[in-house]
């Protein structure tokens, strides 16, 4: 019995491993709401989380074209232009769905109209924090994609929202990650 048991055990702990991970990060979440955390622990909490969304970009690229190779290499010539064709006509139909879905969005929404960017933040000089350079460091380590690493880096920029309420002018200061130009020297090394 015990060696069924554990045969059980060692063929489902992938799945025990996930279910106890996403038990406990539920847990976490809500036990943490609780408190006020500053917005430096929220993205210290945060972090590996991202390095891991991260990594996982990272490996979508090289996997599916390698899929694609060896899947069309074990194809005949005529399965093989079979497929091109299909891919073609899918790739136009979702390319033409995609134009007509950003052609009504921008005739609904509007984007860049200047009359819409009151209340927008505005972008200040870089304030540095220490924190903030070893996180950027280490997320520069771990591009999200090869190419975009070879001309592009991640850094964490502070912005300035200003927001008038009920007569009284608030200035919001929000922490964000974006990709600036220049190259990512720490990840294309």
């Amino acid at each position: 019995y015990d060696n069924m048991a554990q045969n059980c055990l060692n063929e489902n702990l992938l799945f025990i491993c996930i279910g106890t991970s996403v038990v406990l990060g539920i847990t976490l979440g809500l036990a943490l709401r609780a408190f006020e955390l500053s917005s430096d622990t929220v993205s210290l909490l945060q972090f590996p989380g991202e390095i891991f969304m991260r990594l996982l970009k990272l490996m979508i690229l090289p996997l599916v074209v390698a899929s694609l190779i060896s899947a069309l290499a074990q194809m005949d010539a005529a399965n093989s232009s079979l497929m091109g064709v299909v891919t073609l006509i899918y790739y136009l139909v979702t390319v033409f769905f995609a134009t007509l879905l950003g052609i009504f969005l921008v005739l609904t929404i509007h984007p860049g109209d200047p009359r819409l960017a009151y209340g927008l933040p505005v972008v200040e000089a870089h304030k540095i924090s220490a924190l903030d350079s070893i996180l950027d460091l280490i997320r520069n380590m771990f591009p999200d994609n090869i190419v975009q690493a070879s001309f592009e880096r991640s850094r964490t920029v502070h912005r300035t929202n200003v927001v008038a309420r009920n007569n009284v002018t608030i200035q919001e200061i929000t922490k964000e990650v974006s990709d600036q130009r220049g190259m990512n020297i720490i990840a294309s090394t």
